[in-house]
């Protein structure tokens, strides 16, 4: 029984050192568990961020696209609408110009005579449509001065606008004529109003209606003589249709009464034109072979209603 006793001694040194290696080992693997923790961890954390960051990335290149995608479309629409608006505003310029051509009326002044005026179109004065309209072919061989004696002179454009829609209203409502009977009209403001117009037949001179320029000087002018404005109109209106090829070069230039029995265009008016180039002195009236002028319907006598005896 001695012996078994020797044989199970321990080793108190060696059990010592085993246990510390024991514990240094599970220390070492408990570290390493923790490091590889740690490293997961990381790893994760790392390929998490990296995820995030390229995520992020992917979508600010995707909103960069969709960005420049959106600029470049609105950029288009802007150009786009920019060529329509263009193509827009050359059609109404183009329009305008067209319209401008077709309607604006050359003005006198433009020819450099003395005493330019400006010249009105019928629509400037509000004139009523014509019920027809009459041509004749060729430049006129006459010119013929009239007044209106009623209207009475007009000094402000409006006034003389409203003596020009009074006359045609007389004219047409009254006479039962066509239009005006004149080719233009002179306002005491020095505007020249268009009325028939040139190579329009007119109503204002009998047998000389198809082949005359009709000017009435708005106003009585029996005893006064018309302004310096109104005359330098009149002058400078019968220049302009030389110049434009509507009155021939060598026309005569008649007051009414010389083919009319009348009192127009006034005496003092009369005396003023018979200084002015052209006047022709050799044509007078003669009421005993001139005939009222073909077409025009004469004004009648109203019949007074019958009274019936009581």
């Amino acid at each position: 029984m001695g012996d078994n006793k020797s044989g199970s001694t321990s080793l108190p040194g060696a059990d010592i050192e085993l246990q510390k290696e024991f514990e240094q080992q599970q220390l070492a693997t408990i570290c390493e568990q923790r490091q590889s923790r740690s490293n997961s961890k990381f790893n994760n954390n790392s390929s998490s961020r990296t995820g995030e960051q390229q995520n992020r990335r992917a979508a600010e290149q995707e909103s960069s696209r969709t960005g420049e995608q959106q600029n470049r479309r609105a950029a288009e629409q802007e150009s786009r609408r920019s060529r329509d608006s263009m193509t827009a505003l050359g059609l109404v310029l183009l329009s305008m110009m067209g319209y401008t051509q077709h309607m604006q009326q050359p003005e006198p002044s433009s020819l450099g005579v003395e005493g330019g005026a400006r010249l009105l179109s019928r629509a400037d004065w509000g004139a009523r449509m014509p019920k027809s309209v009459e041509h004749f072919e060729g430049p006129a061989p006459y010119v013929i001065i009239h007044h209106s004696y009623m209207p009475a002179a007009c000094f402000s454009t409006p006034d003389c606008m409203k003596s020009m829609r009074d006359m045609q209203d007389f004219h047409q409502l009254e006479r039962g004529w066509n239009d005006i009977g004149y080719s233009f009209g002179i306002g005491g403001d020095g505007m020249i109003y268009t009325g028939r117009g040139f190579n329009v037949i007119g109503a204002h001179a009998p047998k000389y209606n198809d082949k005359s320029v009709g000017i009435v000087l708005i106003g009585d002018w029996r005893t006064e003589l018309p302004p310096k404005q109104m005359l330098d109109a009149a002058r400078n209106l019968i220049a302009f249709g030389v110049f434009k090829g509507y009155i021939d070069p060598a026309y005569k230039l008649l007051g009414h009464k010389q083919v009319r029995e009348t009192e127009c265009p006034g005496g003092r008016l009369f005396q003023e034109i018979s200084t002015w180039p052209h006047f022709n002195n050799g044509i007078r009236f003669n009421a005993t072979t001139e005939q009222p002028p073909q077409g025009q319907a004469q004004p009648q006598a109203k019949a007074l209603p019958v009274v019936p005896k009581v």
